[in-house]
């Protein structure tokens, strides 16, 4: 089988799945740790970002697929870019 004929996985696939879960985990981590830094409650940050308590907490956890709608504001008030959130997790 040549390169070409491999089949394309879409993102139905139990691996596409695995490797968002692993993504939302990884991007979890990577708002936990900024919010930490800089010494704010979950509810310091979801107040700033003008979402709940719970959201941010599933976000953390990696427990919900997060929307640039609810992600832009939390990135803009942590000080980073979405960009950057997302450099070398992925």
């Amino acid at each position: 089988m040549t390169g070409q004929d491999k089949p394309v996985k879409t993102a139905g696939d139990a691996g596409s799945a695995g490797a968002a879960r692993t993504l939302q985990k990884a991007l979890g981590r990577r708002i936990r740790s900024l919010r930490e830094q800089r010494g704010w409650t979950l509810r310091n940050l979801a107040d700033a970002a003008g979402t709940s308590v719970s959201q941010i907490g599933k976000m953390e956890r990696g427990e919900c697929n997060v929307t640039l709608t609810t992600l832009l504001p939390v990135a803009e008030k942590l000080g980073i870019t979405v960009s950057a959130l997302f450099r070398g997790i992925g």
